[in-house]
């Protein structure tokens, strides 16, 4: 019988992957927010510290999945190239990785996708192949693996994935030893499962909570149906959380380890990426402030009196987009 994921994430396998990882990345911070103009939108009488992995290399946490999946490879798999489907920050953490590594890296991108993220993935060596949308970029890369014999490095999926992802769990839980609840934003499962999963085999007694956009909804619907489902189509300003479904690994882990999904609309996202570079000066893209946006509404109550970790976790966006988003999100805050 085949083991599951959560026999295969261990506290142990993540403790191994942090040695691993550890002279290949950032021990990225955590801050505190003080709130002035964002008092009177997040839980009261509560206490926020954000983990700062928009500050690791390649502008998000998923450098360290992707440094740890070819870190693992073999000699003959590195000289065959490893293949990526993204709209952007996997695939830029992938190109980095391939970099640092000397691994030829080709990247499968719907054209929607930001032109900063692209141009980072080229300056890291990446070759670029543009698709119609996600779904075609997933179906055209996998075929790529087949066809030239690559190891397919997904965003999500898989046990390098979620033990990556808990090594972010291990440096909170050593830099802030204790909390009441770990806010995470969520798309395919794989961030929120491995974090969860290094979070409660740690033998914390914090709550997990993961914060998804209403136009992908993939592991929302799959907690709600008991099983991986697939979408249709997706549709948030938060791109980088929006694969086309939930996959078995990462949503047996999640559905062990988290307590709770909620979901929040693209009007609440610009309106935490306004707060956010407000209060810390920060620019972050969609998905970076995804888990705030979840503070300021279907978790504000809740959470007052909390102390509450939220994950700051992608900053690749053109600076165009983030204008037109901080405006956007101003003026909807402006209007109460």
């Amino acid at each position: 019988m085949p083991k599951s994921s959560t026999d295969i994430v261990t506290l142990a396998g993540i403790k191994k992957a942090a040695r691993e990882l550890g002279p290949l990345i950032k021990e990225t911070p955590v801050v505190g927010l003080y709130p002035t103009i964002s008092s009177r939108y997040l839980p009261k009488n509560s206490e926020f510290i954000f983990k700062c992995e928009i500050f690791q290399h390649a502008g998000s946490f998923k450098a360290r999945l992707a440094l740890l999946a070819i870190g693992r490879m073999s000699a003959e798999q590195k000289r065959r190239g490893v293949v990526a489907a993204s709209a952007g920050n996997h695939g830029v953490g992938v190109a980095f990785a391939g970099n640092r590594f000397g691994v030829s890296v080709k990247i499968f991108m719907p054209r929607s996708a930001q032109n900063a993220r692209v141009e980072l993935a080229k300056f890291y060596g990446a070759e670029i192949i543009y698709c119609s949308d996600i779904f075609e970029a997933f179906a055209r890369a996998v075929e790529c693996q087949k066809s030239e014999e690559r190891v397919f490095i997904h965003p999500f999926e898989g046990e390098a994935q979620a033990l990556a992802n808990g090594t972010i769990a291990l440096e909170i839980l050593k830099q802030v030893p204790k909390f009441d609840y770990l806010v995470v934003p969520v798309g395919g499962g794989g961030l929120i499962a491995g974090m969860s999963a290094a979070i409660k085999e740690s033998g914390s007694r914090a709550k997990i909570i993961g914060v998804e956009p209403k136009g992908a909804p993939s592991l929302w619907r799959s907690f709600r149906s008991g099983k991986p489902e697939a979408l249709s189509k997706v549709a948030t300003i938060a791109d980088s959380l929006a694969p086309p479904r939930a996959l078995p690994f990462s949503f047996a882990l999640a559905r062990r380890f988290v307590d709770e999904i909620v979901l929040v609309d693209d009007d609440l996202i610009v309106k935490a990426q306004y707060l956010l570079f407000h209060e810390l000066k920060v620019a972050l893209e969609p998905a970076g402030a995804t888990a705030f946006a979840g503070l300021m509404g279907p978790l504000c109550r809740k959470l007052s009196g909390k102390r509450i970790v939220s994950l700051l976790c992608g900053s690749n966006i053109d600076c165009e987009a983030f204008v037109t988003q901080l405006d956007k999100g101003q003026k909807l805050l402006n209007r109460g």
